[in-house]
């Protein structure tokens, strides 16, 4: 009977939280109108809508703005669920936190602007427009030609004056997809010479590791269990082990909203659930590719954080913005 109502309870904490087997799905519509009017869909589990803007021109430039973000007051609806929103129009199921009074800025004629939805699931849609004529027009993301002639500025650190230290290893947690890490420590071993071996998949529990409402799991709990299948040993070479994981996380002591990246004194976990956020897929490669760099700087080559939004080991990480503007370097 206890095994019974632990997987009815287990079942149940899956359907809510999207980590089935079944992604969610989730889809946005933007119309041509100005202000224009965004129509979600999919069962996907709403956690907010944020319109960004306008994108900068310049690599050095400040990150594109939070103009206008709408948020559900108490649980996550479908997206089904909502109505069709109007940019400056809050719906009776939503509220405001950006601004945080007043309306919203004017979309202004000739600027680009970013328009999406963040989910509990992998899914999160999200549509680029420019304001031409008076109309929102969908603006392909290839077209848009970012200024990096300032990177000719960003000297990186020359990798053949570092010494690394130890080995590294790769966990798939939660069965991280293993093709995914392969590339990946191809690439490593490529760029910056550095071994890596990829571990079997961390023996961890659900419960062990997620927050049931959040949504999300605790980073320092994957931290623990890497501790645990991966205790320290001080006879042994120095281990770095970066625990990949494929659902959302956050720092509980950080009180942090989610996280991209955490690391413990040898340990560390990546969450890619939200890479995908305002990202194609070598977008999000290369922003994968990102966090995997900033570890092994910091791990590895026991390098410190930088003030340059240029390096990848950029100090003040919050956001895609943040991972768009790095260079894959040091």
């Amino acid at each position: 009977m206890k095994s019974k109502i632990a997987a009815f309870w287990l079942a149940l904490i899956l359907s809510v939280y999207g980590l089935s087997a079944c992604e969610r799905s989730a889809q946005i519509v933007v119309t041509t109108d100005n202000p224009p009017t965004i129509k979600l869909s999919g069962d996907a589990l709403f956690d907010w809508l944020e319109v960004r803007g306008p994108l900068p021109e310049r690599m050095d430039d400040e990150g594109p703005a939070i103009i206008w973000k709408l948020v559900p007051p108490s649980s996550p609806p479908q997206l089904n669920s909502l109505p069709a929103i109007t940019y400056g129009t809050v719906p009776p199921q939503l509220i405001q936190t950006e601004p945080k009074t007043g309306r919203p800025p004017v979309l202004m004629e000739g600027k680009i602007y970013s328009i999406g939805v963040t989910t509990r699931g992998s899914n999160h849609p999200h549509k680029t427009i420019v304001i031409r004529s008076g109309k929102a027009e969908e603006f392909s993301e290839e077209d848009y030609k970012v200024d990096n002639t300032n990177l000719s500025s960003f000297l990186p650190t020359d990798v053949r004056n570092l010494h690394g230290a130890g080995r590294v290893y790769f966990v798939p947690v939660m069965n991280y997809a293993a093709p995914t890490l392969e590339r990946l420590a191809e690439y490593e071993k490529k760029k910056y010479e550095v071994p890596i071996e990829i571990k079997p998949n961390l023996p961890t529990s659900l419960s062990d590791t997620y927050d049931q409402q959040t949504g999300q799991h605790i980073a320092e709990k994957i931290i623990e269990s890497l501790k645990q299948q991966y205790p320290p040993n001080a006879s042994e070479e120095r281990a770095i082990y970066i625990g990949f994981l494929p659902q959302d996380m956050y720092i509980k002591g950080q009180k942090s909203r989610f996280a991209y990246v955490y690391h413990d004194d040898g340990y560390a976990v990546i969450s890619d659930a939200r890479l995908a956020i305002f990202a194609n897929d070598s977008q999000q490669t290369a922003r994968l590719r990102k966090l995997v760099n900033s570890i092994i700087g910091t791990l590895y080559y026991n390098l410190p954080s930088s003030e340059d939004r240029r390096s990848v080991l950029f100090k003040d990480l919050r956001g895609p913005d943040d991972l768009d503007r790095m260079s894959e370097d040091f």
